[in-house]
């Protein structure tokens, strides 16, 4: 599935914003940015295109279910939420 600049994939469901950036991962490996709690896709500013120019890696920036566009969440989240994260949402 090649993906497009920046949309939205459906995810658990949750509608989470996206940006991607490069090769697509058929042609290149892609890195994944995690933020921290409380980023989002727009404060990355230019890292990822430095970042894919840099590696001619293909860069894939999200923000997590709650933040900037999106989807919301029931709050609060458990103190676990970003290791489950890793481990469940990530992999899809």
């Amino acid at each position: 599935m090649a993906l497009a600049d920046a949309g939205f994939l459906d995810i658990d469901g949750h509608r989470i914003e996206y940006r991607f950036v490069g090769p697509q991962p058929d042609k290149a490996p892609t890195l994944v940015l995690l933020h921290e709690g409380l980023g989002c896709v727009g404060l990355w500013n230019d890292f990822p295109e430095k970042l894919a120019a840099a590696t001619g890696a293909g860069v894939f920036v999200y923000s997590r279910a709650g933040y900037a566009k999106s989807s919301p969440v029931s709050l609060p989240r458990p103190l676990s939420y970003m290791h489950d994260e890793a481990r469940e949402t990530l992999a899809e």
